[in-house]
């Protein structure tokens, strides 16, 4: 039995043409064409019957799909009309609930287009496995109310970079800066990333091969370029792996941020980690000293801000007189 994802997929479009009450029997060929068209993918008729065999007979899958061949409407049934491989999937009552739940979060991002996918495929395994709603829109709302900010600018990007990041196509955008600067960049996109409700665009430089962020929100126009596009040896997951938030100077290193909170500012810290790699040197009466191994970024220098008087950077001695130097500006404004 082919093992991979794409063989299960065959099966549920076998399952859902053949129990298609309004075309009803379908032959061999229009079988083999409703996958092709939901894949995109070819299938050789011999892959189609051995298919049909596993459905049927295989031990492994335990199917035992009940399908015959009816010779005066030429086309494959299900001999119990009843049947669907949908009762194999196992849902208890609070998977059932769990999917409800997610289909309404997902319901709270309507307003973005990239995501209106996920909620229709959400409505489909409703409909697949007759999931039954126990809560309305209302109480779930009362329940639950995610910081969703769809009115965000940029978000008009969202679903157009998805699809040429998906398609590995290089770019050609006009990027505005807040200084008032606007500049044209030819990128190869790589990911989006999400962070404190603003998106973000990761993506090669096609003229000096670095990766850059880019706001979506200073994205003033975007169209394809033929330039090729060169993913290179990017790993997000590498890159980001000691960054708090999104940016990274290109000059900067890793350090060693070295963080003292109040102990009252120290529990939020614990049940919250700034960072995964965040670890407890030491806990006084006063208060506890973290360590964070980290790039020293605008966004960690904005968070440490945050917290005022609870906070205080002890090391690197460079990033703590950067701090102290803010906090003296912040008070000389008051003056």
């Amino acid at each position: 039995m082919p093992s991979n994802k794409s063989a299960f997929y065959r099966y549920l479009l076998i399952d859902k043409r053949i129990a298609n009450k309004y075309q009803p029997y379908p032959n061999l060929e229009e079988i083999k064409s409703y996958i092709e068209e939901k894949t995109g993918q070819n299938i050789s008729t011999r892959q189609l019957e051995y298919d049909l065999a596993e459905m049927k007979n295989s031990e492994v899958l335990a199917f035992y799909a009940p399908i015959e061949f009816d010779k005066t409407n030429k086309g494959y049934k299900y001999s119990d009309s009843k049947y669907s491989i949908g009762q194999f999937v196992k849902l208890n009552q609070d998977d059932l609930d769990s999917l409800e739940m997610a289909f309404e979060i997902l319901d709270t991002y309507k307003g973005i287009d990239v995501f209106k996918n996920f909620k229709v495929a959400i409505d489909k395994m409703n409909n697949e496995f007759s999931v039954t709603k126990n809560h309305s829109a209302l109480e779930v709302e009362n329940i639950l109310q995610p910081q969703i900010n769809s009115s965000s600018e940029g978000l008009q990007w969202l679903n157009i970079l998805v699809g040429l990041v998906k398609e590995k196509s290089s770019i050609k955008i006009l990027y505005g800066k807040f200084s008032g600067e606007k500049k044209y960049y030819v990128l190869s996109p790589i990911i989006l990333k999400e962070f404190d409700s603003r998106w973000y665009l990761v993506a090669r430089d096609t003229k000096d091969k670095t990766i850059k962020v880019f706001g979506l929100e200073r994205i003033l126009e975007i169209e394809k370029d033929e330039s090729n596009y060169e993913l290179g040896d990017f790993n997000s997951k590498i890159f980001f792996r000691n960054v708090y938030g999104i940016t990274i100077n290109t000059n900067a290193k890793v350090e060693e941020v070295v963080l003292e909170f109040e102990t009252y500012a120290a529990n939020f810290i614990k049940t919250k980690p700034i960072h995964s790699s965040q670890k407890i040197i030491n806990e006084t009466q006063n208060g506890v000293i973290f360590q964070l191994d980290v790039y020293p970024s605008v966004e960690l220098k904005n968070l440490i801000l945050s917290w005022g008087r609870s906070c205080r950077v002890l090391s690197p001695a460079d990033f703590r007189n950067e701090i102290k130097n803010e906090l003296q500006a912040a008070l000389n404004s008051y003056n």
